[in-house]
């Protein structure tokens, strides 16, 4: 007898989590789970309950690592984030009725083969992704002007107490080098799912010339008019790498040695993905040598950073924590939309995509 689930998420992620627990509604696993995935931040957890939970809804997902977990058939309603929605899954689900989307790309879902169903889609803004990709051009930024360094000697350059005249001015006295303007240079992307598309944007209206990879191999596809080159060329040819891929086992430590190899000397690194994109020793190797300029990083292999990490004695690295994607609370919004869809999905049996 197959077993009637209603609400299917198809994948493990720690914001479709966030979303199951709160459709869920309240009890003791819930409530400590959400306390943990909104950590340092404290929300009104009942709000946030009595305006998401779905009480008629049976909810299933994956064990986070749980590589074989396959949506029930009685699936009526799909939650998914990355998830590829084909033609061959739609097969598999017979009874289901409406997917809703956590974030507003469309590629990874057939449309076509949806409607032909009379399968409903909703896509959720993700505001979230605004903020990281805000800081992501903010470390890229900061990074190519080295901003920690001009800090720095402008702290050390200072004149004796009293002997500057009110409202002097004197154009860079300590003497310092620059770094890149944005507008004179090439940023390449590594991934260009929504977060990479954002940064692009916002390069690319800065006056930088943005060029664009896929570790999957090359696209059929051109997105949003950007230059695709292969991995090697991009590096080459980039003042400054944006990481913006999921950590996989397949991408863990993808920045190692020889990849920082192929990247040019006066060349910066920007990480706001995942810590273990990158192997920090070769990292922290490859700055102290000089075979990379600068590196900016707000996640980290371990977080918190522990003591020993070799990039914290490096001058040659900005370090934040884990803040790129702003405060949690932002994210109560995207939770509460997602139940919504849900709850209407439900509700009418048929929802109008939008």
């Amino acid at each position: 007898m197959v077993n009637p689930t209603v609400v299917s998420f198809p994948e493990w992620d720690h914001m479709l989590a966030a979303a199951a627990d709160v459709m869920r509604g309240p009890d003791e696993a819930t409530r400590r789970r959400l306390e943990a995935f909104f950590a340092p931040e404290v929300v009104d957890l009942d709000a946030l309950f009595a305006a998401g939970h779905i009480p008629d809804a049976a909810i299933d997902m994956p064990a986070k690592g749980d590589t074989g977990y396959a949506p029930d058939p009685g699936t009526r309603v799909l939650v998914v984030r990355r998830t590829r929605v084909d033609r061959q899954l739609l097969d598999r689900l017979p009874q289901l009725r409406h997917v809703q989307k956590l974030g507003e790309r469309r590629d990874t879902i057939d449309v076509a083969a949806a409607g032909e169903r009379g399968i409903t889609l909703d896509f959720v803004p993700r505001p979230a992704l605004e903020a990281t990709a805000d800081h992501a051009v903010l470390l890229v930024m900061a990074a190519l002007r080295e901003l920690p360094r001009l800090d720095r000697t402008t702290r050390e350059s200072t004149v004796a107490a009293g002997s500057a005249e009110p409202g002097s001015t004197a154009y860079n006295w300590p003497g310092v080098a620059f770094g890149r303007t944005l507008s004179a240079s090439t940023v390449g992307i590594i991934g260009l799912g929504e977060v990479g598309l954002l940064v692009a944007r916002r390069l690319r209206a800065a006056g930088a010339r943005v060029v664009w990879t896929s570790l999957r191999g090359r696209p059929q596809r051109t997105v949003d008019g950007l230059e695709y080159l292969p991995l090697d060329d991009l590096l080459a040819e980039s003042d400054a790498v944006s990481l913006h891929i999921p950590s996989t086992a397949d991408n863990r430590h993808v920045v190692d040695a020889a990849f920082l190899g192929k990247m040019r000397a006066d060349a910066v690194l920007v990480n706001v993905s995942r810590g273990l994109l990158i192997d920090e020793h070769a990292l922290a190797q490859a700055l102290r040598r000089g075979e990379l300029r600068f590196a900016a990083l707000d996640v980290h292999g371990s977080e918190p950073v522990p003591a020993d990490n070799p990039l914290l004695d490096s001058e040659r690295v900005i370090l934040t924590p884990h803040v790129a994607g702003g405060p949690r609370s932002l994210m109560t919004q995207e939770l509460l939309d997602l139940s919504r869809g849900v709850s209407r999905a439900l509700a009418a049996g048929r929802e109008v995509a939008r």
